[in-house]
């Protein structure tokens, strides 16, 4: 039991440590350009469009290559990456990575203009749902290796905490009661034969205690046994379900995600229309019926925002 215990033990390491290997050329270069190595995360992007295979996986890449380009100061090169990106995929956005950065959002806009392309304004709400559900396709790749990985970590590289929990807990719970009914069930067995040993060597293998002992043993044992299958299907049941929502996501968790990620492009994309069309910040007079219990009028000035 102590070998298996170690055996798992060397197997959830390997998983915790070769889990960034796994992530998809996409990923890495995500993490590239989150820690500043805009050289790197433009060759990865570039290698992710190459092997995506749907459009809007292409265009995701294409779109975080034009930013890593437009970080190492070559706006006229990004500008071409954000336009091809927007002709396969007209409602690609930037990358959540670079929303915030000034130069990249200015040459992204200058691409959709070039392209013709411009982020839906959420009236129909009809263009924020497309371009939540385009997000949300990347990550849900079958060939993708990473939502694959047990204990939640397959929902957490997916931005989704709460379900990396939930399921993450049941793999992790699950195996550790398997574990302690194992080990519950292999010390009562070793008790027992310590027991039968002793018994025998005292001829009292027919006594009522010792009859009543053995009864008691083998239920405890059984219990055990049935306790560890049951948590081993818990674990097992926890992982299903993990690979399941990485892969189809039917609670819809990793669309919500994908959604207020999205949003603060659509915004930040918007803003310089409502600062072309200005503030009417002028007085008003207003002339009311206030519901008293004397009826009267109320003359009253406001600003309109």
């Amino acid at each position: 039991m102590k070998i298996f215990s170690r055996l798992l033990l060397c197997f959830l390491s390997f998983w915790l440590a070769s889990s960034p290997l796994l992530a998809g050329p996409l990923d890495q270069a995500k993490e590239a350009f989150t820690a500043g190595d805009f050289k790197k995360a433009g060759k990865l992007a570039g290698k992710a469009a190459k092997k995506a295979k749907s459009p809007s996986d292409k265009a995701e890449a294409y779109a975080l290559a034009g930013a890593a380009t437009v970080k190492m100061g070559k706006a006229g090169k990004g500008k071409s990456k954000f336009i091809k990106a927007l002709k396969l995929d007209p409602n690609v956005t930037l990358p959540a990575e670079a929303s915030g950065d000034k130069k990249v959002k200015k040459a992204f806009a200058a691409a959709q203009k070039k392209a013709g392309t411009s982020v839906s304004d959420g009236g129909s709400g009809k263009g924020s749902d497309k371009l939540t559900k385009t997000a949300s396709k990347g990550d849900k790749s079958a060939s993708n290796l990473k939502n694959y990985i047990p204990f939640g970590l397959n929902s957490f590289m997916q931005g989704k905490t709460l379900t990396a929990i939930a399921f993450g807990g049941a793999q992790v719970g699950g195996l550790l009661l398997f574990l302690n009914r194992k080990q519950a069930a292999g010390d009562a067995n070793k008790d027992a034969k310590a027991v039968i040993a002793d018994a025998e060597a005292n001829s009292a293998t027919r006594t009522e205690t010792f009859l009543k002992f053995l009864d008691d043993n083998d239920a405890f044992v059984k219990k055990a046994n049935s306790e560890a299958y049951m948590a081993l299907l818990i674990t097992m049941a926890g992982y299903g379900l993990s690979v399941v929502d990485a892969l189809f996501d039917p609670l819809g968790t990793n669309r919500t995600a994908a959604l207020e990620s999205k949003s603060e492009n659509a915004y930040a994309n918007l803003g310089t229309q409502s600062q072309d069309r200005g503030l009417d910040k002028s007085w008003k007079f207003d002339l009311q019926v206030m519901p008293n219990r004397e009826p009267g009028l109320l003359l009253s000035m406001k600003q309109t925002f």
